[in-house]
């Protein structure tokens, strides 16, 4: 009985780790990305965060902001709600479907992969992206990487 509980801990505790999407696989930071459109080299958190909370929605010069992330499946994304929103990935999704659904904003564009969101930078003048900062090389010439 004790080996075979002894067993089914092992498999359990292997599985977490050999996981991709656990802790032990992420390097614990994201990046972000704007289109070359956006005369900005550097955002601050606060800024950051407010065009994360749908508050900020031009750029200084009145372009509107389009916003984009990889999916919550991306620890990369729970470290960037986790430190430049200051909630949970949980609130920061509660968030966005009370705004959503009483008209206030429009939630980030949500992409399943980091290409997908670099494509979207790229086609969109004036759009932001949070990507895996380990999946940061090779962007095109019209997407750029601004300090936070």
């Amino acid at each position: 009985m004790i080996q075979r509980l002894f067993l089914i801990l092992i498999f359990y505790a292997l599985s977490f780790i050999m996981n991709p999407n656990s802790i032990f696989a992420c390097d614990h930071s994201f990046a972000v990305i704007v289109n070359s459109s956006v005369d900005v080299t550097s955002v601050d958190k606060d800024k950051l965060k407010q065009i994360y909370l749908g508050n900020t929605l031009n750029w200084g010069t009145g372009s509107k902001i389009m916003t984009s992330r990889l999916s919550e499946k991306d620890c990369s994304v729970e470290i960037f709600v986790k430190e430049i929103m200051e909630v949970s990935i949980f609130e920061y999704i509660s968030f966005w479907r009370k705004k959503l659904f009483s008209g206030r904003a429009i939630p980030p564009r949500v992409f399943e992969t980091t290409n997908e969101v670099i494509q979207f930078v790229s086609s969109q003048t004036h759009s932001i992206g949070i990507i895996s900062k380990q999946e940061l090389q090779d962007l095109p010439k019209n997407v750029k990487k601004i300090e936070f």
